[in-house]
């Protein structure tokens, strides 16, 4: 028995998965800058960087990771847009030197038995 995926139902998957594994991150599309030497490949035009679909790039200093997909169009993941209004709790910037997600902010909170914990 052959299963075929259409968009819709790759897309409710995908949407049941990040519930349930609690998605920490912001999505985004972006377009290729096509490029006569890299035809059939997303090419990111300001690293330079061409791959061929299927294939995952790390933009440093960006904090960024973008997947080329069977059309030619980058699929990327960053940190996420997070706030705190707790006292108690305070951001630790982002580290652009690492890859990503380990280049993301994180907080330092101080729970209410006074013990520290950084997420």
């Amino acid at each position: 028995m052959d299963i075929k995926l259409t968009p819709v139902s790759i897309f409710f998957f995908v949407t049941i998965a990040c519930l349930i594994a609690y998605c920490d991150s912001s999505t985004f599309i972006l377009p290729n800058a096509p490029h006569a030497a890299h035809m059939g490949k997303c090419y990111h035009q300001e690293s330079g960087i061409a791959v061929k679909p299927g294939q995952i790039i790390e933009i440093l200093n960006h904090c960024v990771q973008l997947y080329c997909q069977k059309n030619l169009v980058f699929a990327g993941v960053g940190c996420p847009s997070v706030e705190t209004f707790d006292e108690n709790c305070h951001e630790i910037p982002g580290d652009l030197r690492l890859t990503y997600p380990y280049c993301c902010p994180r907080f330092r909170c101080v729970d209410l038995d006074g013990r520290i914990e950084i997420f």
